[in-house]
């Protein structure tokens, strides 16, 4: 720590001034004087010498200045503290080599004093070169210089000068000479610009010519600054203070830019690996609970298992909400426009939050209009997470009541044929949220009231990434809710039209026609809803809101009571009928109070789906029933019986893998790493890969490159499919897999009709499975039919000279030389072409196209690969005995 002495009699502004610059330059000290007689002893007892003395010059005892001599005597650089100014006296202390002095008239003065305390301090590590034929003016700059501290190199002319600029790193100011022998100040500004930036080095042009145009022609040089000589010390250092100051801004700047770049990567390269590592054994969670909900299980474990699957969903979009955060800071995400079944992905959507929200005692519906297309084009995945997103919301702030989504389309203003616009809306009976808080909530890491955050827990993401999405998707979103009372979220989108491949052809008759259904429910809201599906089917429905009605309305003859849980529990009405009883997931008929009316009772599940409700009314009338069921259909299978090969490091994720892929038909053959899946399917024959990509042997990627090398040096093989299977999903992930030559991506964790679905898009490859020994490869790697005698002695030659001219193209690539690799790369593929190497020259080829275009690291790659492929080669003249 550096000490500076401050002699001033006035305990007051001491004080301030102590106090200011310890607090603003903590690597500072210091020690307070009063008279001349404490500043003396101050300095004797001073275990090393004062950075600095900052004096008052009317001292009691030195009441004429004393003080400064006294001072700089003991060797210490001196500051002067004065209440008055004057030019004589501003000449007496320059003459005595005072660095500066400060008139006190306010607190702007403690903080010039910082500045230059500041300042002082730093100088000891700035390199200022200075550059004159006259040794005399020399002498005096580096003087002037070295007074101020700063590290002061010399030079008698410009080639000196540059030869120092060469030699001496970090010089950041240059002081140079107009007029000298050889090369004029003018020349050698030029030459110093066309080497270091204006960011980097500041030059302050010097001349007594008096010229008036000489600042100007300097700075057009590239000078940044001018001084006429003679020139004031005052003003010379101030000049060359400003300079220093804009050169550290800008490297300042620069460096926090850099940190800003170095800790963003780092961010995304530690999401990237969290993300991995935690989708990893979140792939096994939610893999193996939809293998256990495809069996048969009793209701309450079932139920269980449901909760878990509930939680593994909350516990993964947390995750995606995280990345995508990440993802929107850099810009990178985009849509897919695929056709898709809304009412299928509103309906799963709310079935997935049904467990939440009914452990919380809350309704949770969702309404579509009449008029909602079926089939849209347009992203799924995206209008799932935006309402994922406002269901959660809305739920985590909703302790009684009800949460319903409403679907419907709006008029479209551009009156676009080809596309639709819906009108989304989550209404809750929540808390609410205050008016000034209304704009702020779709902010980052914002909450309406932050003391919610402790309450109800959340990262206050998920708003701000639907704010984006829904941007994405063409609409806009905003909120309206009273304090107390609710909210309700809107978002508009634009789809397009498409028309299903699976729709179901149109029915002449609706399936519930002429069937009278009584609907018992307390719930305004769900009746309404159901009501309108059953409208829509064709049933004549009536509607009864309580027991009263509900009674009464039963004299009446009706083909089904649809009756609600609630009034269930109030007393389960004198109906010999069939009854489809409404009970929320949570809840189970066994625990319900009815006794033996129980066996009477058929159960659907709320939220209900359309044709889960057709489905359990035609079962309960005794009807045919041809609605299809997501939920009763079997594990699908996808056609052919395919051959697998899977390739995955983690035995738990091959054994969830492999579960599913048997129970849908398929035969599976399972390695743990990348060389054991080379010479599995070198050995056996696959109809499918499905890759995973970090491994601790040979990666997915470099797996991947060796086999379609392969495919390509024997046109005979036909090419084999191959899906990335990974928890890497950041931004670029499926596109680099694309480029190595894989043919599609599924992310971890996934859902078995996932997996299954993107398997049933490769169809089994009917042929004869040929030969894979590994025996029977190494020939291949030989033209067969070149002339014997030429082929042997482009061989001989193969084998005298590639291994150097490899090792020089590593050479010349490891050392960033790629010009030279370039040229090496021609010499190396006529000798495999004389050689007859085709595998090496493809390879070589390949190499070539990727230093033309700049992909060093796909160079790189390639060039471990052909060192390899070369060791191949040779060994394949040897075994044919052609080297000879």
């Amino acid at each position: 720590m550096e000490k500076v002495l401050v002699v001033e009699d006035s305990k007051a502004f001491s004080a301030l001034l102590k106090k200011e610059i310890e607090t603003q330059l903590p690597m500072i000290e210091v020690v307070l004087a009063a008279d001349q007689r404490a500043a003396i002893e101050a300095i004797a007892l001073a275990e090393k010498p004062f950075l600095l003395g900052i004096l008052d010059l009317n001292l009691l005892d030195a009441p004429n200045g004393e003080i400064v001599d006294t001072v700089m005597a003991k060797g210490v650089p001196v500051v002067i503290l004065t209440s008055t100014f004057s030019e004589q006296l501003q000449k007496q202390l320059y003459a005595k080599r005072v660095l500066d002095f400060f008139v006190k008239t306010s607190i702007g003065t403690i903080h010039s004093v910082i500045y230059f305390i500041d300042r002082f301090l730093r100088n000891g590590s700035v390199k200022v070169l200075v550059v004159d034929d006259s040794r005399s003016s020399r002498m005096l700059l580096l003087a002037y210089l070295r007074r101020y501290r700063f590290i002061a190199l010399e030079a008698s002319h410009g080639n000196e000068a540059l030869t120092i600029l060469n030699q001496e790193p970090g010089i950041q100011l240059v002081l140079t000479d107009y007029n000298m022998p050889g090369m004029d100040g003018f020349e050698l500004t030029k030459k110093i610009r066309a080497l270091h930036s204006r960011d980097k080095m500041a030059i302050i042009g010097l001349s007594a010519q008096g010229d008036p145009l000489l600042s100007s022609k300097f700075l057009k040089h590239g000078a940044s600054d001018f001084i006429n000589k003679p020139f004031q010390l005052e003003e010379l250092i101030c000049r060359i203070f400003q300079n220093i100051d804009l050169i550290e801004k800008i490297q300042t700047i620069s460096e926090t830019a850099e940190q800003a770049r170095v800790a963003s990567q780092f961010k995304s390269t530690f999401l990237a690996n969290m993300s991995h590592e935690i989708r990893t054994p979140m792939n096994a969670i939610i893999g193996m609970t939809d293998l256990v909900l495809a069996t048969p299980l009793p209701e309450e474990q079932q139920t269980r298992i449901k909760i878990v699957q509930s939680s593994a969903d909350d516990l993964l979009a947390l995750i995606n909400n995280i990345l995508d955060i990440s993802k929107i800071e850099a810009g990178q995400i985009s849509l897919e426009q695929i056709p898709f079944n809304l009412h299928e992905r509103v309906e799963n959507t709310t079935e997935i939050l049904a467990i939440k929200a009914q452990q919380k005692g809350l309704e949770l519906w969702s309404h579509l209009a009449s008029d909602v297309p079926e089939t849209l084009l347009g992203d799924p995945h995206r209008l799932h997470q935006i309402l994922l997103n406002l269901f959660n919301n809305a739920i985590k702030f909703t302790e009684f009541g009800e949460i319903v989504l409403r679907v419907e389309v709006v008029p479209d203003p551009q009156h676009n044929p080809d596309g639709v616009t819906l009108h989304c809306c989550v209404t809750d009976t929540g808390i609410g949220i205050p008016p000034d808080r209304l704009e702020m909530i779709f902010g980052r890491f914002t909450q309406a009231d932050g003391s919610t955050t402790r309450q109800y827990g959340g990262t206050g993401l998920g708003l701000a990434i639907s704010k984006h999405l829904v941007a994405l998707i063409g609409g806009r979103i905003w909120v309206e809710s009273r304090e107390g009372q609710g909210s309700r979220f809107h978002f508009t989108g634009r789809f397009g039209h498409a028309t299903s491949d699976r729709a179901a052809p149109p029915r002449p008759v609706p399936p519930l026609a002429g069937i009278r259904v009584l609907l018992g429910s307390g719930h305004a809201t769900s009746r309404q809803i159901i009501r309108e599906m059953l409208d829509n089917l064709g049933a004549i429905v009536t509607e009864a809101e309580n027991t009263e009605i509900l009674e009464t309305s039963l004299q009446t003859h009706y083909d089904l009571l649809l009756l609600d849980h609630r009034l269930l529990l109030s007393g389960c009405p004198a109906w010999n009928g069939p009854i489809l009883a409404l009970l929320p997931t949570t809840m189970r008929l066994e625990d319900l109070p009815l006794g033996d009316r129980r066996a009477e009772l058929t159960v659907l599940n709320k939220p209900v789906r359309r044709l889960e409700l057709l489905k359990a009314i035609n079962r309960r009338l005794g009807r045919r029933d041809d609605a299809p069921s997501a939920a009763d259909a079997p594990m699908p299978t996808q056609g052919d019986t395919l051959n697998i090969l899977l390739v995955d490091d983690k035995p738990i994720n091959q054994q969830v893998a492999m579960e599913i892929l048997q129970r849908a038909g398929h035969d599976v053959m399972a390695v743990g790493g990348g060389k054991e899946a080379l010479a599995a399917w070198e050995q056996h024959f696959f109809d499918l890969i499905l890759m995973d990509l970090h491994m601790p042997d040979l990666d997915g990627y470099d797996v991947t490159r060796r086999i379609r090398l392969a495919e390509e040096a024997r046109p005979e093989m036909t090419r084999i499919p191959i899906i990335a299977v990974t928890a890497s999903v950041m931004t670029g992930e499926k596109e680099k897999c694309l480029q190595c030559g894989m043919d599609d991506f599924l992310g971890k964790p996934y859902r078995t009709h996932e997996l299954l679905t993107l398997i049933g898009r490769f169809g089994k490859r009917h042929q004869s499975p040929p030969k894979r020994a590994v025996a029977g490869r190494i020939p291949a790697l030989l033209d067969a039919a070149m002339d014997p005698e030429q082929a042997a002695s482009g061989r001989r030659t193969f084998l005298a000279e590639s291994s150097g001219m490899i090792e020089s193209l590593r050479q010349t690539l490891e050392g960033t030389e790629p010009q030279q690799a370039r040229q090496a790369i021609d010499p190396l593929k006529r000798l495999a072409a004389e050689a007859g190497a085709l595998y090496f020259k493809m390879l070589v080829t390949r190499l070539g196209t990727a230093l033309l275009s700049e992909h060093w690291e796909e160079a790189a790659r390639l060039l471990t690969t052909l060192e390899e492929v070369h060791r191949q080669t040779r060994q394949a003249i040897s075994t044919t005995g052609e080297q000879a």
